[in-house]
């Protein structure tokens, strides 16, 4: 059984951002109940602006490990101007013992 944590930290672009990172969230939820896998807690911080999820399920860290990255949003506002929302997204794999020298 695989074991990961998702980490979705905003990194700007303001309320659009949060929106984005809500939007995400949904996204991966759906995502861990169409594999079948455990959703084990969500948990939120909006003092860093940062929502942690963890999942257990086979192989979920091998086909999540792909997700890591900055994920961007662009909208259109007001007076056609594009806005750029940034959301950083890491994928832990909570098997692995952590090294401490």
């Amino acid at each position: 059984m695989s074991r990961a944590t998702i980490v979705i930290t905003v990194l700007g672009g303001g309320v659009y951002a949060q929106d984005f990172q809500t939007e995400l969230c949904e996204y991966y939820q759906r995502l861990i109940a169409r594999n079948k896998w455990q959703l084990q807690s969500v948990s939120a911080n909006d003092l860093s602006r940062t929502v942690i999820i963890d999942v257990e399920g086979p192989a979920c860290y091998r086909k999540l490990q792909k997700e890591a990255g900055v994920h961007k949003k662009r909208i259109r506002v007001e007076n056609n101007r594009i806005h750029t929302s940034a959301v950083a997204l890491a994928v832990l794999d909570r098997n692995k013992q952590p090294f401490i020298h």
